[in-house]
C-alpha cells in the first residue's frame, strides 16, 4: 500500500511540476510577444513621424525655396 501511495504522489509532483513549468514557458513567450508588439510599434511611429516630417520639409522648400531644415525644426524641444 505505501508503495501505490509513494507511486501516486511522485505522478502527482510529476505532473504539478510539467503544469508549473508550461504555464511559466507560456507566461514567458507571452511576455516576449508583447516586447516584440511595442518595438515593432514604436518602429513605425518613428518612422512614419520621419517620413511625414522629411515630407513636410520637401513641400515647404518647394512652396519658398528654403533649405531643408530637418526632424529637429519640426519636433520643438523644450
Amino acid at each position: 500500500m505505501l508503495t501505490v501511495f509513494a507511486m501516486f504522489t511522485v505522478t502527482m509532483f510529476t505532473v504539478f511540476a510539467i503544469a508549473v513549468l508550461t504555464v511559466t514557458i507560456l507566461a514567458v513567450f507571452t511576455v516576449f510577444v508583447v516586447v516584440l508588439a511595442v518595438v515593432f510599434a514604436m518602429t513605425v511611429l518613428v518612422v512614419t513621424v520621419v517620413v511625414v516630417s522629411m515630407s513636410n520639409n520637401r513641400e515647404r522648400q518647394t512652396k519658398n525655396g528654403c533649405q531643408d531644415q530637418g526632424l529637429f525644426h519640426t519636433i520643438s524641444f523644450p
